[in-house]
């Protein structure tokens, strides 16, 4: 309990009628990759088999796991996004953003029939900044809808894949997101000083995942991979009861929204595999931009909602591919390239909102090497890294937004860069 005097409560109130919109987070395995294989190939990697970072990508590759794995990786963005044509505020380039993640993949063997047809997965995202973080623009204020700060959420992953055939391999997964749920309550206490009581908790969320892989020849793959909506909300509403010594009804303030979304998506992809050292895959990725709801809740019944934002379905094309050389004995020496296009779900800007997004082109390339022992124990690290370049844009207003011209362009890149480990154990 902490002790208020009334004009601090009514300029917190007043803040808190501020809080009309909010940044669109969502997590940086949307926006840049998880694990350090799959950044270097434009995230173009669902038909690969035995792969760690499939517990997000395709649970169903979990299947092709042999042994018992340990990883770890480390990635780091780095933004250089510009808005011209702005005479007054212009957005910041979103801060550099970055995190570590941890992941591991067993095959559990089980007596016949079903013997080693089972693989299981876990995986962890963490950034090195916030957990989770939400930023409240004022209304009105340029922005970046889709790429500002999407990479500081933290993600929990966990699948279960099955190998029904050779050919045919399943797997079911879920991710787990965290929201904050609680209340701001502001009341006389026994001594009739105003004081403040805080109630907050991080409660859990999940969305699914599900995948298959069909391997119809040796050469030939083919995957399809289902992910639910993911939400990261919060909800902290101030109620306030100044007492008899100010006999002033306040409102109560509603402080809901969305601190973080992936909207719902599906893929697909094809592959052709030469042999362990060299492959090629293209992939298609469908995401329902068009579901983004209003993202900050109204703070009271009287206050005016922002403009719809009125996203539109994406779809993302991706082509990445990896070949190498063995150049001893048990010793792997990988190179690996992608190319991926990611259309901006926002429209092109009027005036009623100043959503700050482009379409963006990405580039990615990688080195890997790996040793396998005698023992069946195995070794890799991987370096890659991304460019993002952002298509310049130009949105046309109706009118001055926020004293500036007209016309404003947004332009920029994108530098990502990240390195990883694995260890194998037979």
């Amino acid at each position: 309990m902490k002790p208020l005097t009334a004009t601090v409560v009514l300029r917190m109130l007043s803040l808190a009628l501020l809080f009309s919109s909010t940044t669109a987070l969502g997590s940086a395995q949307d926006l840049f990759g998880y694990g350090s294989y799959c950044p270097s190939v434009s995230n173009a990697c669902l038909t690969r088999m035995g792969l760690m970072e499939s517990v997000y990508y395709n649970p169903a590759g979990l299947s092709g796991v042999e042994s018992k794995v340990l990883a770890f990786s480390y990635q780091s963005a780095f933004f250089q996004v510009s808005t011209t044509g702005l005479d007054g505020e212009t957005p910041e380039s979103p801060e550099r953003s970055g995190g570590v993640a941890f992941g591991a993949a067993v095959p559990l063997p089980l007596p016949d029939p079903i013997g080693n047809r089972l693989a299981l997965g876990l995986g962890l995202y963490i950034p090195d900044t916030a957990l989770i973080k939400a930023q409240i623009p004022s209304p009105g204020t340029p922005w970046y809808p889709v790429i500002g700060n999407r990479s500081n959420t933290l993600g929990v992953h966990g699948a279960l894949a099955v190998r029904i055939l050779d050919q045919l391999h399943l797997g079911v997964g879920v991710k787990v997101l965290a929201k904050l749920v609680g209340e701001i309550a502001v009341s006389p206490g026994e001594t009739g000083v105003l004081s403040s009581s805080i109630r907050d908790e991080l409660l859990t969320t999940a969305s699914p995942i599900a995948g298959i892989t069909w391997l119809p020849t040796e050469s030939l793959r083919t995957s399809l991979v289902y992910r639910g909506e993911e939400r990261g909300s919060f909800s902290l509403p101030v109620r306030a009861d100044l007492g008899e010594e100010f006999p002033l009804e306040v409102p109560e303030i509603n402080i809901e929204g969305l601190a973080q979304i992936d909207p719902r998506q599906v893929a697909g992809s094809i592959s052709w595999v030469a042999s362990d050292l060299h492959m090629l895959e293209l992939s298609l990725q469908w995401r329902n931009w068009a579901a983004y709801p209003q993202p900050i809740v109204p703070a009271t019944p009287a206050a005016e909602a922002p403009p719809a934002p009125n996203f539109s379905d994406t779809w993302s094309p991706r082509i990445g591919g990896e070949t190498g050389f063995e150049w001893s004995q048990g010793h792997r020496f990988l190179i690996r390239g992608g190319y991926g296009f990611e259309p901006s779900p926002a429209p092109q800007q009027n005036g009623e909102t100043a959503h700050m997004d482009t379409h963006r082109h990405v580039l990615s390339a990688g080195l890997g090497w790996s040793y396998r022992g005698s023992g069946g124990s195995t070794v890799k690290a991987e370096m890659y890294g991304q460019e993002h370049l952002l298509v310049p844009r130009s949105h046309r207003f109706q009118g001055e937004v926020d004293g500036g011209s007209s016309t404003v362009e947004t332009t920029g890149q994108i530098h990502l860069i990240g390195l990883g480990i694995q260890v194998g154990f037979p």
